[in-house]
């Protein structure tokens, strides 16, 4: 499952198809997001576990990846809802660019190989800073 495409702006369709939330609720992530209405991205991706907590796919909490290039340096490179399934559709915050993004943990992975830190184009930024 391909992330939803990079665009000048987050169309709320996409948003709810790919995450499988009401529309009220993609409404209200992205405007936490793009008002920076939380205290810090794990705060933010603690609320989006709650709300991602559903059947078929559960939400089993906030967990970061470290930098690939040095897993013992402490840098966490991304922060993310664990899904439960490498292909279940997520919210990410990319620690090193300080970006959102909803794609699959397993559209990273496949499209790093391995590699130093490239977000793949299927990673949608809803917001930079």
């Amino acid at each position: 499952m391909a992330g939803i495409k990079r665009s000048g702006s987050t169309n709320i369709k996409d948003v709810v198809s790919f995450l499988g939330i009401d529309e009220n609720d993609a409404n209200e992530l992205l405007r936490r997001i793009k008002n920076d209405d939380y205290s810090s991205p794990h705060e933010l991706l603690t609320w989006v576990n709650d709300l991602l907590d559903i059947f078929p796919h559960w939400a089993h909490g906030v967990e970061i990846t470290r930098v690939p290039q040095d897993p013992f340096s402490g840098d966490v490179w991304l922060e993310y809802v664990n899904r439960g399934d490498t292909y279940a559709p997520t919210v990410i915050f990319d620690h090193k660019h300080g970006t959102w993004g909803i794609t699959t943990w397993g559209d990273i992975v496949e499209k790093n190989n391995g590699r130093p830190i490239i977000i793949p184009k299927t990673f949608h930024t809803v917001r930079s800073f």
